[in-house]
């Protein structure tokens, strides 16, 4: 029998579906789902821990959250597909803000399923998030943008730049979120101050995209009482991850595939999160050439599991499938524990097996691919 919970979340699934078939991470190696402000997160995104940080101000009371412009339809993944996997039905939220997320428990990424989603921080960035676009649509793989908005707040040629990159990232098929206006870690500011960081980043974003975003990744992943009861009175879903990749730590692709690696192995082995939340910086060249290679280990690995009959690693293409609505009585910390319906698993398993049976016929490609030796782009059909 179905819990109350996983019939409510069943449901909602099912008409999202529903309505879109209608309309056509070992410096990383942390503690980034921690419930409370989480010292060894701060490292792992480069910045040194907020060892014993107490805040002097107190959690504000509850105020309502900012209103949004009306959500736009279900959006539907216009992208070509690279192989001949059929398509189907996928999560969607409302719109590229994702503004139906909001009130949503503390994502953190912890799964016992092969379910892998994409997330990148502190962009837009004029060198490089347009080359990760495409590098994004050549593996049919759909993301998570956390930006970083002063970079666009102003009206000079170089803003209007990175705003256009900011509306291109929706445009193509991928999630916004904020990661504050200017990368500082929230346990820092005052309360006051905490207007701009948080809520004037996500009028930037309002601006650009038409729609407040409801997703926020702190900075370092740092947080504190203050901090989520700030947050949970606006109504933002806090993201974290689990799944970390050292490249703020190191400067070569290797190294990021290679850190990447290891703290999945770790996290399997030492937690049973057997997937999650992936927390790569498109502001870094290795970065970028680290994804591709990312996807085609697993793709690679996927063609062992296949052959195994095992459960396959899952590209996720919203962050819907990790959410879960907060409810009367949950601590502004409270963490979101995660289980999908075994009918939503199984369905994107078929296409996960469709894609896996597609790409596992070319596994020395693939090899190739992760080893650095080949490029992920297919040669045009003449």
């Amino acid at each position: 029998m179905l819990g109350a919970r996983t019939k409510r979340r069943l449901v909602s699934v099912l008409v999202a579906l529903a309505s879109i078939a209608s309309g056509a991470a070992t410096a990383e190696l942390t503690r980034a789902a921690s419930r409370e402000a989480p010292s060894s997160d701060a490292s792992a995104e480069g910045i040194e821990p907020l060892e014993g940080l107490r805040d002097a101000f107190a959690t504000p009371e509850a105020q309502t959250p900012p209103s949004d412009e009306a959500p736009a339809p279900p959006r539907v993944s216009g992208h070509a597909h690279t192989d001949d996997a059929p398509t189907i039905p996928r999560l969607a939220s409302a719109d590229a803000a994702s503004s139906n997320l909001r009130g949503g428990r503390v994502i953190t990424g912890e799964t016992s399923h092969r379910l892998i989603l994409f997330t990148f921080d502190d962009g837009p960035d004029a060198r490089y998030t347009r080359a990760l676009l495409d590098e994004l649509d050549e593996a049919d793989v759909r993301a998570v943008f956390f930006l970083t908005t002063r970079r666009f707040a102003g009206s000079t040629p170089y803003e209007r730049n990175l705003a256009s990159i900011a509306r291109e990232i929706a445009a193509r098929g991928h999630h916004v979120g904020t990661h504050t206006m200017d990368h500082i870690q929230l346990p820092l500011v005052s309360t006051p101050e905490l207007g701009l960081q948080v809520d004037a980043s996500a009028d930037l974003v309002l601006r650009e995209l038409g729609s407040r975003p409801a997703l926020l990744r702190p900075p370092g992943g740092s947080r504190s009482p203050r901090i989520n009861g700030y947050l949970a009175a606006r109504g933002y879903t806090q993201v974290l991850w689990n799944l970390g990749t050292g490249d703020v730590q190191v400067r070569s692709a290797d190294a990021v595939l290679a850190t990447f690696r290891r703290v999945l192995e770790a996290r399997e082995r030492e937690r049973g999160d057997r997937g999650g939340i992936v927390l790569l910086h498109d502001i870094h060249a290795w970065s970028v050439e680290a994804f591709p290679r990312i996807v085609a280990f697993l793709d690679r690995r996927n063609c062992d599991l296949l052959a195994a009959g095992e459960e396959l690693y899952d590209f996720v293409d919203d962050p819907a499938l990790f959410f879960d609505a907060r409810v009367e009585g949950d601590p502004n910390d409270a963490v979101a524990r995660i289980e999908p319906p075994a009918e939503l698993l199984a369905i994107r398993q078929l296409r996960a097996r469709a894609r896996a049976e597609a790409r596992c016929g070319e596994p020395e490609r693939l090899d190739a691919i992760a080893a650095g030796r080949a490029s992920n782009r297919r040669a045009e059909p003449r």
